[in-house]
């Protein structure tokens, strides 16, 4: 069985589609998990509504704690053997589950599947997630998928709601980072994949709809992850190999990246050269430090707008 984990806050407006798109699902074999973080809104009428007329919903309420907390509880709560992930504000596709359990079948060792996603974005566009797979299989197994995404970013073709991981590697994992304010999936994810192979699908099963999100609206440049010290001691973890460490290193050191451009982002201008200065001498880094480097020539503010036009553009 699969156990959906649905985080919800104030979702009166959209929280009905996600339970719907669930219920629409071909397989029987799911059961939700929805937990109200806490809404002052008619999120828990609603949710009370579905559960009164399914028994495979169950509804959890607690005091606001965010949303890695409330992930934290429905996990906690799970009874099967995967955990497939779904805001509130996001939908699957009909044939989501049936993709899932296909990958599942064929792939038992995997801890980690995800699909690829449609997503809806701020403006009223609406793109996808496939373009890593152009030139690839349309299902790919990953014994190591730190390298995969060390060497194409779009390995990350999943959002959470179009992931899936076996509830023992995830319990394993840890669970979500509370008060991680952003990157708290890919912390998990990456935690995940240290231990454990993934399988990628090309097929589009989830709407991810940006549109609706405030993290990434709001905290889409936060340079102060705690994912940077969380990544750092999972390098050290004894249990961890040495192909894998190798590959965290080298996407850490892309992150690091990220985050001067970051710092100058949020005007932090000395924070951000220290940085600089710490930089990783990974020669297949050396153009991104060079432009980064250029950066420091702008004021802040423009490096912001830049960025910021860069991300309605293409994030």
């Amino acid at each position: 069985m699969i156990s959906v984990v649905m985080p919800v806050y104030n979702g009166e407006a959209f929280v009905a589609r996600a339970v719907q798109s669930v219920l629409d699902q071909p397989s029987p074999r799911w059961e939700i998990i929805a937990v109200d973080d806490g809404s002052q809104d008619g999120t828990r009428a609603i949710l009370e509504q579905f559960a009164a007329r399914d028994p495979r919903i169950r509804v959890v309420h607690q005091e606001n704690a965010g949303v890695s907390a409330a992930r934290n509880a429905a996990m906690a709560a799970a009874r099967g053997e995967y955990l497939a992930f779904l805001d509130a504000d996001d939908w699957w596709h009909p044939d989501h589950l049936t993709t899932l359990e296909q990958m599942i079948r064929i792939y038992p060792k995997a801890g980690l599947l995800g699909t690829a996603c449609d997503i809806r974005f701020h403006d009223g566009r609406t793109g996808n997630t496939a373009g890593f797979f152009e030139g690839k299989p349309k299902t790919l197994y990953l014994e190591n998928f730190l390298e995969a995404y060390r060497a194409d970013k779009r390995a990350k073709c999943f959002a959470l709601s179009s992931t899936c991981v076996r509830t023992d590697a995830a319990r394993q994992a840890g669970g979500f980072r509370v008060g991680c304010r952003i990157g708290e999936d890919l912390g998990l994810t990456l935690r995940i994949a240290a231990a454990a192979p993934a399988v990628l699908c090309a097929r589009r099963t989830v709407l991810y709809n940006k549109a609706q999100s405030t993290a990434t609206r709001v905290q889409s440049f936060d340079p102060d992850w705690y994912f940077f010290e969380e990544a750092r001691a999972l390098a050290e973890d004894p249990d961890l190999t040495p192909e894998r460490r190798a590959s965290l290193t080298r996407v850490m050191a892309w992150f690091e990246v990220r985050r001067v451009r970051h710092y100058l982002i949020d005007g932090r201008r000395r924070e951000a050269w220290a940085a600089f200065c710490r930089r990783d001498a990974d020669p297949g880094l050396a153009g991104d430090w060079m432009l980064t480097g250029l950066l420091f020539l702008l004021p802040c503010a423009l490096v912001r707008r830049i960025f910021l036009f860069r991300w309605r553009n293409k994030a």
